[in-house]
């Protein structure tokens, strides 16, 4: 019998850091992120993703359907994330 591999937990980190040269590149600015500050957008990430997952299937649900489809997701993003942040 296969022993099941553990999954590692889900991290942003290096979407973090892509995202933060981006808009900071560090040649320019010299800006570097601490990784307490990662983890703690990390721990906000994954926060956001368990409210949405959450919500949008309980939409499914109530609406008496086994898939989740855009619209779900995207009446969950509307419900959960403010107006200037749900229009993206």
């Amino acid at each position: 019998m296969k022993k099941k591999k553990k999954r590692s937990p889900r991290t942003y980190a290096v979407y973090i850091h892509k995202v933060l040269q981006q808009v900071a590149p560090k040649a320019a600015t010299g800006l570097t992120i601490s990784n307490k500050s990662v983890q703690l957008l990390n721990g906000i990430l994954c926060d956001v993703e368990k409210r949405l997952t959450d919500k949008s299937f309980a939409i499914a649900v109530a609406d008496k359907k086994r898939t989740l489809n855009e619209k779900h997701m995207k009446t969950a993003v509307n419900m959960i994330l403010p107006p200037e942040l749900a229009g993206h």
